[in-house]
């Protein structure tokens, strides 16, 4: 009798046991199941392309072949069809402030575009210290999907964490019923039109000094851009005219409209076909539509000719189609005589057809940290032949359709 009576006990004991188990493993699934769901809904990032003040090009075209597709198929990471709505932006990140518009102030005109303006406001919140920012406004003949692609430029500059060389977000408003993005001012404008306007300060100046200058904007970027592509974004659009340069002569990265989150994966596919902008892309984003950091890397290397060139065009004189098809043969742009192999051997490096034979941005902030020791003056401005390139001021003669 005691030998049933342990059993019945013994088994009493395991059907418990088993059924604390069960609930345990059910608990976790379901918690799983959910933290799972909301991690894919915040990383779904379709973002519209919009339209640019720089040089586009038609995708279609029809005398544009592509080559022999040299990568997997994959599919996109991002649900073209999803939509971010406002109190799921404003939800992302309490730290991130959402002003009244009651508090903000609308100054001068920083910047225009087709579809949206950037503005001087002042804010003055008696709950916060009071400060200054560049607003980013959609203009009334914006589209949804230029109310989409803002939204989603919130949406990741809230995930974005702070950097020295990356313009840094302050908050946002609602400003006609629809999202105002409000960022950190900085003075002296965007890198591009600075380099332009102070070329001929540059130019006279000492080369020793010039270079350092240069060399230090573009360490900067690279810093910035290496704090980017480490938090696994990608920029997809970096430029001199995507660079804003404090009063202290600080570059930060700014206009992620065209960004991308690719979480784990690290590569991401375009879906749709528009309008790009190619003298900064890889032949693979180019032609096959694929995008790593090794695209943006690529783009570093046209900013740094940028840069040297104070601004001007790249590919000087070529129209889109004459660029695709330099791009598609291998070919680069030729070494400006002002300056020296060393530092044109950075830009070579990241104009690898090879994608994988791309440095990674940690690798440039090296080689520029190298050469910024060296005390070696790497441009030669008595050697800079201005006719040589091409600066177009019209921004709209800038946009190509082939």
């Amino acid at each position: 009798c005691i030998r049933e009576l342990h059993d019945v006990v013994a088994i009493g004991w395991g059907v418990v046991c088993s059924l604390v188990v069960t609930s345990t493993i059910g608990f976790l699934s379901c918690w799983v199941y959910k933290l799972r769901k909301e991690n894919k809904r915040l990383k779904k990032n379709d973002y519209s392309l919009d339209n640019r003040t720089h040089i586009m090009v038609d995708m279609n075209a029809s005398d544009i072949q592509s080559q022999s597709v040299e990568y997997e198929e994959v599919q996109p990471i991002f649900d073209t069809g999803s939509q971010v709505h406002e109190n799921d932006v404003q939800n992302l990140n309490t730290r991130v402030r959402e002003y009244p518009m009651e508090v903000i102030d609308i100054g001068a005109t920083l910047g225009a575009g087709e579809f949206g303006v950037v503005k001087l406001v002042n804010v003055s919140d008696p709950r916060y210290a009071p400060f200054t920012a560049a607003a980013k406004i959609l203009m009334d003949n914006a589209s949804d999907d230029d109310h989409q692609s803002l939204l989603r430029e919130l949406d990741l500059m809230k995930q974005l964490p702070r950097h020295d060389n990356v313009i840094e977000l302050l908050g946002f408003s609602k400003y006609n019923e629809h999202t105002m993005i409000l960022v950190e001012h900085l003075a002296l404008g965007d890198l591009h039109s600075y380099l332009r306007a102070n070329k001929a300060k540059y130019i006279r100046a000492d080369m020793l000094d010039t270079s350092k200058e240069f060399l230090q904007f573009g360490l900067q970027i690279a810093k910035g851009m290496n704090h980017i592509s480490i938090n696994k974004f990608l920029h997809r659009d970096l430029a001199t005219r995507n660079v804003l340069l404090s009063a202290s002569k600080i570059c930060k990265i700014s206009d992620f409209g065209l960004s991308r989150d690719v979480g784990e994966k690290d590569l991401y596919s375009r879906k749709s076909q528009g309008r790009l902008p190619i003298r900064w892309m890889s032949p693979e984003a180019l032609f096959h539509n694929i995008y790593t950091t090794k695209n943006d890397v690529w783009a570093y290397g046209i900013l740094l000719w940028e840069i040297v060139t104070f601004g001007s065009t790249p590919y000087s004189g070529m129209n889109g189609k004459a660029v695709m098809r330099l791009v598609k043969s291998g070919k680069v742009m030729d070494r400006p005589q002002h300056c020296k192999s060393e530092l044109y051997n950075v830009m070579v490096e990241c104009w690898s057809q090879d994608a994988a034979t791309r440095p990674q941005f940690s690798d440039i902030v090296s080689k520029m940290e190298g050469i910024l020791e060296q005390e070696t003056p790497y441009l030669r401005m008595s050697a800079f032949k201005e006719h040589l390139y091409v600066n177009v001021t019209n921004t709209k003669s800038l946009q190509e359709k082939l």
